[in-house]
């Protein structure tokens, strides 16, 4: 049963992008159409297919509304971030950094000047350089690896793309393959949501490849492996052939490398991990992982949450050559998967990346392993001046990758707005929004950000607003959000 609207109007807007958006509402239902703007109360004016006149919701009505298929109109074209107190991501250009405010350019609000107080982490560049991959914001490079004994006319599909994340099924059982072209050395960064429990297989440098025919030329030539046209199996080399693949629970992790010998036979060796390896995660249920992996030096390591997890040292590059990169929902877990950034990784570790303190400003330079602490004083001409102990450094604004402002200097966490007040505006390829809307049209929209004030956002560069965030883990993950 569709939500009933609470008013009828007819309004005439330039060119709609018909039936592109989709609405899911408090109670589970959904729609789909084409979103025209809020008018005050607020209510979100919407175009059905099935409709003549616009239809209008009240926004407490609403979940989610995703536009564009989950895709967005166009990317936000800066790598620059600034994160507020209340957890927001910024998205932008720094352009100037005082004792007061932070000045922020951005391609979907204009000039934003932030006070200082409010800013507690601020990144110049885009981690790692521009990225090789960010989304999912489509199915495109993607493959879902059929299950061996999977009949033609099955219809549940193992994952679902939606809103710019993939859902696992509750028997997914195949592995969701991304063409995502892995350098040698590389950072995987993604956020994964789940219920009950984490049971999460990431394999990356696959290559998909079983041992192949030598008489038989055809398949020799192919360029697309046996394995990916015919389905896995329940081991790893039939499943992803040549790989690491690493697996994580909430508790633990295991890092094995699966491989084919000369003669054909399916290996797995297991690797000792050089430090940590142990996860506490039976408190939460949703976290960012980065694994980065450098396959000239055989190392790799895992974060959760920007603190250094695990890592391996002494990997053989013999195999696990491959460029793929795949997730696998195990042991029936139900997993999303979303803000994927893959970029290259200059092979150096990273010990300060989560680093904070009291009382000092922290800089992190892009070389991953110097850092600097003291005062910052402002940013101009792209030169950072930050006073220390010894003396003043002067750092053009592409050598620091994140600048973490002293906690003492912070304002206090500000309270969030209320559930009927705010939504949560995400923008693409990274970034979120706290905003309370009162009135827009099309992709125009007029509203209030808790520290910001007014503000009127661009919509072209949101694929995703969130009226009910707290409820994001609880929704029922399907292919229609």
């Amino acid at each position: 049963m569709i939500v009933l609207p609470v008013l009828f109007t007819s309004l005439l807007l330039a060119d709609p992008v018909a039936d592109t958006d989709f609405l899911r509402f408090e109670n589970g239902d959904t729609l789909h159409g084409t979103y025209l703007g809020i008018d005050e109360g607020p209510l979100l004016q919407w175009q059905s297919p099935e409709a003549t006149d616009t239809i209008a919701f009240e926004v407490d009505q609403i979940r989610k509304l995703m536009l564009m298929e989950g895709q967005g109109r166009q990317p936000i074209s800066s790598g620059g971030t600034v994160e507020l107190v209340n957890g927001d991501v910024l998205p932008g250009s720094i352009i100037s950094v005082g004792e007061d405010s932070v000045s922020l350019q951005t391609d979907y609000a204009g000039l934003l000047t932030i006070p200082r107080d409010a800013v507690s982490s601020l990144a110049p560049n885009l981690p790692g350089g521009p990225p090789l991959y960010a989304g999912p914001f489509n199915s495109e490079r993607w493959q879902i690896l059929p299950e061996p004994d999977a009949s033609e006319d099955e219809e549940e599909a193992d994952w679902a793309l939606a809103g710019g994340a993939w859902y696992s099924s509750a028997q997914s059982e195949s592995p969701l393959c991304l063409d995502a072209r892995l350098a040698d050395q590389v950072s995987i960064r993604f956020r994964v949501a789940w219920k009950k429990n984490l049971n999460l297989i990431v394999a990356l440098h696959a290559d998909f490849k079983a041992p192949l025919d030598k008489e038989d030329e055809e398949q020799a030539e192919l360029e697309w492996s046996n394995l990916l046209e015919e389905g896995g199996g329940g081991d790893y080399p039939r499943t992803y052939g040549s790989a690491y693949v690493l697996a994580i629970h909430q508790n633990f992790t295991r890092l094995t490398r699966s491989f084919y010998t000369e003669d054909g036979q399916g290996k797995n060796e297991s690797f000792r991990n050089n430090k940590g390896g142990n996860l506490r995660l039976s408190q939460v249920d949703e976290v960012t992982f980065e694994i980065r992996s450098d396959r000239e030096k055989g190392s790799l390591s895992l974060f959760a949450d920007g603190q250094l997890i695990t890592e391996w040292e002494g990997l053989t590059d013999e195999h696990a050559s491959g460029s793929w990169l795949a997730f696998d929902a195990i042991n029936q877990s139900r997993l999303r998967i979303s803000d994927i950034v893959i970029s290259p990784w200059n092979g150096m570790p990273d010990s300060a990346r989560s680093m904070v303190s009291e009382e000092r400003d922290i800089v992190l330079l892009n070389n991953g392993t110097d850092r600097l602490s003291g005062t910052l004083l402002n940013l101009e001409e792209d030169m950072f001046l930050l006073e220390t102990d010894y003396t003043n450094f002067q750092i053009p604004a592409p050598d620091i990758e994140v600048i973490h402002f002293a906690t003492d200097s912070l304002r206090a966490d500000e309270p969030p707005l209320s559930r009927d007040e705010s939504c949560l505006v995400h923008m693409r390829p990274r970034g979120k929004i706290t905003f309370a809307p009162h009135s827009g049209r099309q992709m125009r929209l007029d509203g209030n950000h808790p520290i910001l004030g007014g503000m009127r956002l661009d919509l072209n560069y949101a694929f995703l607003l969130e009226f009910d965030p707290e409820a994001t883990i609880f929704d029922n993950w399907d292919e229609n959000f």
